[in-house]
């Protein structure tokens, strides 16, 4: 390289052509596992409504809306408990 010619230490740290270190491997696969578990858990309820309204001898939408209601619950219980210690 010549003498004169200045280099930009952040474009000389890149390693541009090799292949990326493990790390950066580890990471693809967690944030992968990551996304497939929300999405895992976003689709669950949906697919085991129908075993579970012929389970409890309801309508498949009663059975939904008792899924939803105990959301519900959960999440004014969740504000109550987090009123309660903001209160303290």
């Amino acid at each position: 390289m010549p003498q004169n010619e200045t280099v930009d230490p952040v474009v000389s740290d890149l390693s541009i052509g090799r292949d990326p270190p493990l790390t950066q491997w580890t990471a693809i696969a967690a944030l992968a596992t990551g996304v497939f578990a929300l999405v895992s858990a976003e689709f669950l309820p949906a697919g085991s409504l129908t075993p579970m309204a012929a389970g409890l001898g309801t309508s498949i939408g009663s059975a939904g809306q008792a899924g939803d209601g105990h959301r519900r619950l959960r999440r004014l219980r969740r504000a109550v408990d987090a009123a309660g210690r903001d209160a303290d």
